[in-house]
């Protein structure tokens, strides 16, 4: 097991979701309600991710770094 909340699984409950993603139930509801995040509902109830779908809605909307952006800046100015 990955840690005490048992991550390593591929499927994840809601409230396990929400603590893996470290957010609370409210606000990933409303993602969930604006397919901001892919879900399942296999039994038409209950909400089900999958950790790895939920990994990638984590790492989107990406910032660059300072020097990221300075050798972005360099690199185009030299074009």
């Amino acid at each position: 097991m990955d840690n005490k909340f048992g991550f390593q699984k591929p499927m994840l409950t809601f409230k396990e979701a929400c603590e893996y993603c470290s957010i609370p139930e409210s606000s990933l509801y409303k993602h969930t309600m604006n397919k901001n995040v892919a879900y399942y509902k296999p039994f038409g109830k209950k909400i089900y991710f999958k950790r790895e779908e939920l990994d990638e809605w984590l790492m989107t909307n990406r910032f660059s770094t300072r020097e990221e952006l300075e050798r972005k800046s360099t690199k185009m100015s030299m074009a």
